[in-house]
């Protein structure tokens, strides 16, 4: 193949594009993400910087945050709790946060979850980590679906959510094992 017949150029071009498309996409082991995890706490002041990264609850901003992760992947899952539904509230606020869903339909990173154990409802964003993904970037989505949750529980579910029920402390494993030992009860 000639140097700069157009065969090699377009060979080329591939190349490149291809080679942007690894760099924008990062694939991270477990170190790396709870590393990630670390520095957003840290910078966001929070007293446990470990909890984020491996699954546990972590408190920012009056709201509970939670991540997902599995070992080489290419994003995470960040949970953020809207709080308890009082039993008359159910039906109302299900209503609202599935429409709030189906308007937000060209955002299927958004997803609105249950808690079984906490009783409580989640907002669930899906985030895709990029080589340009920092403690900075990830602190800044905290901040930002912090803001989130708080301004939707004084408008959308104003006076319908509150905190869960005593006995229902966050739990010593992550929402993950939780969700799992639970279904597993009920089958």
């Amino acid at each position: 193949m000639e140097p700069n017949s157009p065969a090699c150029y377009s060979w080329r071009l591939e190349i490149r594009l291809l080679l942007a498309l690894c760099l924008r996409e990062k694939i991270m082991n477990t170190f790396e993400f709870e590393q990630l995890c670390r520095d957003a706490s840290h910078e966001l002041g929070v007293e446990d910087t470990g909890a984020l990264g491996q699954g546990f609850t972590m408190p920012y901003a009056d709201v509970l945050f939670e991540t997902a992760f599995r070992d080489g992947r290419q994003g995470f899952v960040l949970m953020a709790e809207l709080g308890a539904v009082e039993a008359q509230n159910k039906l109302g606020v299900y209503e609202n946060l599935l429409t709030v869903q189906l308007l937000t339909a060209n955002q299927p990173g958004m997803r609105f979850a249950f808690n079984p154990t906490r009783q409580t409802v989640m907002v669930c964003v899906r985030a895709a980590l990029e080589a340009q993904s920092s403690g900075s970037w990830l602190a800044a989505l905290v901040r930002a679906l912090a803001t989130q949750v708080v301004e939707w529980r004084g408008t959308l579910l104003a006076n319908k959510v509150g905190e869960p029920e005593p006995g229902q402390d966050i739990g010593p494993k992550p929402l993950q094992e939780l969700v799992v030992e639970h279904l597993a009860q009920r089958l």
